[in-house]
Protein backbone atom coordinates (compact mmCIF):
# COMPACT_ATOMS: atom_id res chain seq x y z
CA UNK A 1 0.00 0.00 0.00
CA UNK A 2 1.24 3.10 -0.68
CA UNK A 3 0.18 6.39 1.49
CA UNK A 4 0.21 10.19 0.81
CA UNK A 5 0.75 13.08 3.08
CA UNK A 6 0.14 16.58 2.05
CA UNK A 7 0.20 19.73 4.27
CA UNK A 8 -3.48 20.78 3.23
CA UNK A 9 -4.41 16.77 3.83
CA UNK A 10 -6.63 15.54 6.24
CA UNK A 11 -6.11 12.78 9.21
CA UNK A 12 -9.27 11.53 8.81
CA UNK A 13 -8.79 10.71 4.97
CA UNK A 14 -7.41 7.38 3.99
CA UNK A 15 -4.18 8.87 2.86
CA UNK A 16 -4.17 6.06 -0.26
CA UNK A 17 -3.90 8.71 -2.50
CA UNK A 18 -2.80 12.29 -3.54
CA UNK A 19 -6.49 13.58 -3.59
CA UNK A 20 -6.93 12.06 0.09
CA UNK A 21 -3.78 12.60 1.63
CA UNK A 22 -3.47 12.42 5.57
CA UNK A 23 -1.55 15.69 6.79
CA UNK A 24 0.39 15.25 9.80
CA UNK A 25 3.30 12.86 11.10
CA UNK A 26 1.72 11.60 14.03
CA UNK A 27 -1.00 9.99 12.08
CA UNK A 28 1.82 8.31 10.03
CA UNK A 29 3.47 7.81 13.36
CA UNK A 30 0.91 5.72 14.52
CA UNK A 31 -0.69 3.80 11.39
CA UNK A 32 -0.28 0.22 11.21
CA UNK A 33 2.39 -0.37 8.40
CA UNK A 34 3.07 -3.69 6.82
CA UNK A 35 6.75 -4.42 5.18
CA UNK A 36 6.67 -2.73 1.28
CA UNK A 37 4.49 -0.08 1.86
CA UNK A 38 5.40 3.52 1.36
CA UNK A 39 4.68 6.63 2.78
CA UNK A 40 5.19 9.65 0.27
CA UNK A 41 5.32 13.25 1.49
CA UNK A 42 4.32 16.22 -0.91
CA UNK A 43 7.39 18.02 -2.45
CA UNK A 44 7.03 21.61 -1.67
CA UNK A 45 5.41 20.86 1.82
CA UNK A 46 6.68 21.17 5.09
CA UNK A 47 5.99 19.44 8.58
CA UNK A 48 7.55 20.12 12.13
CA UNK A 49 8.14 17.44 14.29
CA UNK A 50 9.68 14.03 14.37
CA UNK A 51 8.90 10.63 12.58
CA UNK A 52 9.63 7.27 13.79
CA UNK A 53 10.04 4.56 10.81
CA UNK A 54 8.80 1.20 10.90
CA UNK A 55 10.06 -1.84 9.85
CA UNK A 56 10.20 -2.39 6.05
CA UNK A 57 8.74 1.08 4.97
CA UNK A 58 10.18 3.45 2.57
CA UNK A 59 9.66 6.59 3.09
CA UNK A 60 9.89 8.94 0.17
CA UNK A 61 8.77 12.34 -2.23
CA UNK A 62 5.70 12.66 -4.76
CA UNK A 63 4.41 15.71 -7.21
CA UNK A 64 6.97 18.05 -8.21
CA UNK A 65 9.32 20.68 -7.09
CA UNK A 66 11.53 21.06 -3.60
CA UNK A 67 11.79 17.97 -1.71
CA UNK A 68 9.68 17.77 0.79
CA UNK A 69 10.99 19.20 4.47
CA UNK A 70 10.51 17.67 7.73
CA UNK A 71 12.16 20.72 10.54
CA UNK A 72 12.48 19.38 14.03
CA UNK A 73 12.64 22.80 15.24
CA UNK A 74 8.48 23.28 16.28
CA UNK A 75 8.08 27.13 15.24
CA UNK A 76 9.83 29.19 13.59
CA UNK A 77 10.75 32.14 16.38
CA UNK A 78 10.87 34.72 14.53
CA UNK A 79 7.19 34.63 13.25
CA UNK A 80 5.37 32.93 15.95
CA UNK A 81 5.43 34.41 20.04
CA UNK A 82 7.06 37.37 20.95
CA UNK A 83 10.55 38.11 22.41
CA UNK A 84 10.11 40.31 25.93
CA UNK A 85 12.69 41.93 27.01
CA UNK A 86 13.38 41.54 30.35
CA UNK A 87 15.41 43.79 32.92
CA UNK A 88 18.58 42.86 31.94
CA UNK A 89 19.76 45.08 29.31
CA UNK A 90 20.01 43.29 25.46
CA UNK A 91 18.36 40.11 27.02
CA UNK A 92 15.11 38.96 26.05
CA UNK A 93 13.39 36.20 26.36
CA UNK A 94 10.98 33.77 24.10
CA UNK A 95 7.35 33.83 25.68
CA UNK A 96 6.84 30.30 24.91
CA UNK A 97 7.56 27.37 27.10
CA UNK A 98 10.19 24.87 25.77
CA UNK A 99 10.10 22.21 27.74
CA UNK A 100 12.67 19.75 25.14
CA UNK A 101 16.32 20.46 25.84
CA UNK A 102 17.04 23.46 23.12
CA UNK A 103 20.98 22.93 21.78
CA UNK A 104 21.11 26.18 19.92
CA UNK A 105 19.17 28.78 17.59
CA UNK A 106 19.68 29.00 14.02
CA UNK A 107 18.91 32.23 12.84
CA UNK A 108 18.14 32.90 8.76
CA UNK A 109 18.59 29.59 7.26
CA UNK A 110 22.11 28.75 8.83
CA UNK A 111 23.90 32.70 8.53
CA UNK A 112 24.46 32.79 12.37
CA UNK A 113 23.69 30.71 15.32
CA UNK A 114 23.36 31.32 18.82
CA UNK A 115 26.11 29.92 21.33
CA UNK A 116 24.60 27.98 24.27
CA UNK A 117 25.75 29.40 27.59
CA UNK A 118 26.63 26.23 29.88
CA UNK A 119 28.05 26.55 33.64
CA UNK A 120 31.30 24.87 34.81
CA UNK A 121 31.46 24.82 38.52
CA UNK A 122 34.96 26.32 39.93
CA UNK A 123 36.08 24.24 42.51
CA UNK A 124 37.90 26.20 44.65
CA UNK A 125 35.00 28.58 44.82
CA UNK A 126 32.45 27.10 44.29
CA UNK A 127 31.39 29.64 41.94
CA UNK A 128 29.16 28.88 38.34
CA UNK A 129 30.70 30.14 35.56
CA UNK A 130 30.30 30.78 31.67
CA UNK A 131 31.85 27.54 30.09
CA UNK A 132 33.79 29.08 27.36
CA UNK A 133 34.28 32.89 28.93
CA UNK A 134 35.35 31.95 32.29
CA UNK A 135 33.48 34.53 33.53
CA UNK A 136 30.45 34.47 36.64
CA UNK A 137 27.46 33.23 35.30
CA UNK A 138 24.26 31.86 37.14
CA UNK A 139 21.27 32.37 35.10
CA UNK A 140 20.51 34.87 32.17
CA UNK A 141 20.97 37.92 34.35
CA UNK A 142 24.74 37.39 33.52
CA UNK A 143 24.19 37.06 29.80
CA UNK A 144 26.63 39.75 27.66
CA UNK A 145 27.50 38.47 24.56
CA UNK A 146 25.51 39.03 21.26
CA UNK A 147 23.99 36.07 20.18
CA UNK A 148 24.27 34.08 23.57
CA UNK A 149 21.61 32.39 24.93
CA UNK A 150 20.71 30.11 28.13
CA UNK A 151 17.56 27.83 28.14
CA UNK A 152 15.94 27.36 31.62
CA UNK A 153 14.30 23.96 31.01
CA UNK A 154 14.49 22.65 34.56
CA UNK A 155 12.65 26.02 35.86
CA UNK A 156 11.17 28.66 33.94
CA UNK A 157 11.08 26.75 30.60
CA UNK A 158 12.05 29.89 28.91
CA UNK A 159 15.19 30.75 26.33
CA UNK A 160 16.79 33.75 27.03
CA UNK A 161 18.65 35.34 23.82
CA UNK A 162 21.58 38.41 24.43
CA UNK A 163 20.50 40.32 21.17
CA UNK A 164 22.82 43.51 21.16
CA UNK A 165 21.08 44.60 18.04
CA UNK A 166 17.75 44.78 18.84
CA UNK A 167 14.71 42.41 19.40
CA UNK A 168 15.10 39.34 17.66
CA UNK A 169 12.25 38.97 15.66
CA UNK A 170 12.83 42.15 13.94
CA UNK A 171 16.67 41.47 13.42
CA UNK A 172 16.39 37.85 11.70
CA UNK A 173 14.15 36.56 9.13
CA UNK A 174 13.56 33.28 10.73
CA UNK A 175 14.83 31.84 13.86
CA UNK A 176 14.84 27.58 14.50
CA UNK A 177 15.06 26.43 17.76
CA UNK A 178 17.10 23.13 17.78
CA UNK A 179 15.17 20.80 20.35
CA UNK A 180 17.31 17.31 21.90
CA UNK A 181 15.56 14.68 19.38
CA UNK A 182 16.17 13.00 16.55
CA UNK A 183 14.10 14.34 13.15
CA UNK A 184 13.44 10.47 12.21
CA UNK A 185 14.47 7.68 14.56
CA UNK A 186 14.71 4.63 12.40
CA UNK A 187 14.21 1.29 15.17
CA UNK A 188 13.63 -1.62 12.75
CA UNK A 189 15.36 -3.02 9.74
CA UNK A 190 14.90 -2.50 6.10
CA UNK A 191 13.84 0.96 6.27
CA UNK A 192 14.28 3.08 3.11
CA UNK A 193 14.14 6.72 3.59
CA UNK A 194 14.68 9.01 -0.11
CA UNK A 195 14.06 12.58 -0.97
CA UNK A 196 13.24 14.27 2.09
CA UNK A 197 14.98 17.37 3.42
CA UNK A 198 15.82 17.39 7.24
CA UNK A 199 16.83 20.25 9.26
CA UNK A 200 17.06 21.69 12.45
CA UNK A 201 17.08 18.66 14.79
CA UNK A 202 18.99 18.81 18.15
CA UNK A 203 20.24 15.57 17.89
CA UNK A 204 20.47 13.50 14.47
CA UNK A 205 18.78 14.16 11.21
CA UNK A 206 18.24 10.47 11.47
CA UNK A 207 18.88 8.72 14.63
CA UNK A 208 19.54 4.65 13.87
CA UNK A 209 19.90 1.48 16.45
CA UNK A 210 21.54 -1.30 15.66
CA UNK A 211 19.01 -1.59 11.99
CA UNK A 212 19.83 -3.69 8.98
CA UNK A 213 19.81 -2.91 5.25
CA UNK A 214 18.55 0.77 6.14
CA UNK A 215 18.82 2.91 3.03
CA UNK A 216 19.24 6.93 2.86
CA UNK A 217 19.55 8.52 -0.13
CA UNK A 218 18.84 11.99 -1.99
CA UNK A 219 18.80 13.83 1.28
CA UNK A 220 19.50 17.32 2.59
CA UNK A 221 20.99 17.69 6.14
CA UNK A 222 20.86 21.43 8.13
CA UNK A 223 23.06 24.27 7.24
CA UNK A 224 26.45 24.64 8.65
CA UNK A 225 25.92 27.68 10.30
CA UNK A 226 28.50 30.83 9.81
CA UNK A 227 30.15 33.01 12.52
CA UNK A 228 27.72 35.14 14.55
CA UNK A 229 26.16 38.26 12.56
Amino acid sequence: MSYYVSAIGNDNNDGLSAEKAFKSLDKINNLKLNPGDGVFFKRGDLWRGSGMAQKGITYSAYGKGEKPKIYGSPFDAAKQYKWVLTSVPNVYYLDYDLNKDVGTLVFNGGEACAFKVMKRRNQTTGETLHIETGEKFDNYKDLKRDLDFFHDYNGTKKIYLCSTKGIPSERFNSIELLEKQNIFSVRQNDVWIDNICLKYGGAHGIGCGKVDNTKLKNLNQSPICSSKI
